[in-house]
């Protein structure tokens, strides 16, 4: 036996005997199944992949030995948005971008790295020896798949399991898509802390909010203070007046706001952020700037796009007794 392990020549030699052999046991009257989590055509394998994939091929190989029909199924995922990303990316490094291809040359692309990169995937999960049907090797944009995923989908929402409903995305303003969480770099940035003071009905007192977006204030539909906060007790199921636009809104209990942030009393809910706040839209067009439909307590609604969302400038003079001076804040 050899002092020394030489991996390369021992996996050729099972890189080939698993990938030609099939585990079957067609006359058993149990079997036994499993799905690979399709990895993403995005690139290659990673440790966490062969890791998986071992334990995996551990229970097909039991499952068969103790004479089950087992069977693991084997495929890749086109992962769409994640995919175009990536060819974008790899375009823009020769300074080159899909408008400048055209929609039929940029799918030439990616079908090109999808190739490229499911090549490279099989390669390794057959360095594993694991003991898939190479046969029925699947991808996810195959004929025939692809119409099965829609069905699913569209069988767990008819029995109410799946919903679709408004959610905080992550948009892309360059791919003019919502990308996975897996796809964002998050950077903190400094910017401005606003303090906002929102009047309370019937009084000349006032409430203060403090906020790094100001320019949401339009769409905010209920005010929250900490139920602990002895300063704010009394106020809880008062109303406040919206400065510009006058509508009248409510301050809430929850636990959620953090006494400390901002040294400001309370957090203004908008309507992306509360069950409660159905009646005003808060949404970013495909570029990424903002616009705002709010309801105000004169006209049926008023629409006010980007950060300078109305005439007055939320820096001037006209709001002086309104806004607070920003201060420096790392969010």
């Amino acid at each position: 036996m050899d002092k020394q392990y030489f991996p390369t020549d021992i996996e050729e030699k099972w890189v080939k005997i698993w990938s030609e052999r099939k585990v079957a046991n067609t006359e058993s009257s149990e079997s036994f199944s499993q799905v690979i989590p399709p990895p993403n055509v995005t690139g290659t394998l990673h440790m966490g992949h062969s890791f998986q994939y071992a334990i995996m091929d551990f229970y097909t190989r039991y499952n068969h030995m103790a004479g089950k029909d087992a069977y693991w199924q084997v495929g890749s995922d086109h992962a769409g948005i994640a995919t175009q990303m990536l060819v974008e990316n790899n375009l823009a490094k020769k300074e080159i971008t899909r408008k400048d291809l055209g929609r039929e040359k940029f799918l030439e692309e990616v079908w090109d790295w999808k190739n490229y990169s499911e090549e490279k995937i099989t390669s390794q999960i057959k360095r594993l020896g694991s003991t898939v049907d190479w046969d029925k090797y699947r991808f996810t944009l195959d004929d025939g798949f692809n119409e099965a995923v829609i069905k699913a989908f569209v069988e767990l929402h008819r029995k109410g399991k799946i919903y679709r409903g408004y959610r905080l995305v992550n948009w892309d303003p360059s791919l003019k898509t919502a990308v996975s969480d897996l796809e964002v770099v998050r950077q903190e940035k400094d910017g401005l802390l606003w303090h906002i003071k929102y009047p309370i009905e019937g009084t000349d007192d006032f409430i203060t909010v403090a906020t790094t977006r100001p320019e949401t204030m339009f769409g905010d539909m209920a005010i929250a203070v900490n139920p602990d906060d002895e300063r704010y007790k009394e106020l809880i199921g008062k109303n406040i007046v919206l400065p510009f636009v006058g509508r009248k809104i409510p301050i809430l209990a929850d636990d959620y706001v953090d006494m400390e942030f901002g040294k400001a009393n309370g957090l203004a809910l908008d309507g992306v952020r509360s069950r409660y706040l159905q009646r005003s839209t808060i949404a970013v067009d495909a570029d990424g700037n903002k616009s705002y439909r709010v309801i105000s307590s004169g006209d049926g609604g008023m629409d006010f796009n980007k950060r300078n969302a109305m005439d007055v400038n939320l820096d001037n003079g006209a709001v002086t007794g309104i806004l607070g001076l920003g201060k420096t804040y790392q969010n």
